[in-house]
């Protein structure tokens, strides 16, 4: 089983997809412009990006399911999930990045830097 399909049938619940899938196809079409027949860390944030706009429950399923927490840490066998809403509204990091624009520049100075 291949990589691809590995997260396509984690993040799509569908075990019998494989990487000859259309969905699979289409995204090595429409974001693997070079024909390397695989997608660069540039490419897949490419096509994460465009995928995830409006979709947050989509995207925070699909981290779950690749293993990982509302932390964005990768979780264990000892490490349950755990969902607490402890924090002040003004500490969330969305409310961070709407309301400060440090935050903001920062982030997507990130994404560029990742994506040179």
């Amino acid at each position: 089983v291949s990589t691809q399909s590995t997260w396509a049938q984690a993040c799509l619940g569908d075990m019998t997809i494989n990487e000859n899938d259309y969905q699979i196809l289409g995204i090595y079409k429409d974001y693997d412009k070079e024909k390397k027949g695989y997608l660069a860390l540039s490419d897949f944030l490419n096509f994460y990006e465009t995928a995830s706009i409006g979709r947050e429950e989509v995207v925070w399923n699909n981290l779950k399911e690749l293993g990982y927490g509302p932390d964005l840490n990768k979780l264990d066998a000892e490490r349950p999930i755990v969902i607490t809403n402890t924090l002040p509204k003004d500490k969330l990091p969305r409310y961070l990045l709407a309301n400060d624009s440090d935050y903001f520049d920062f982030l997507f100075s990130l994404v560029s830097k990742v994506r040179s």
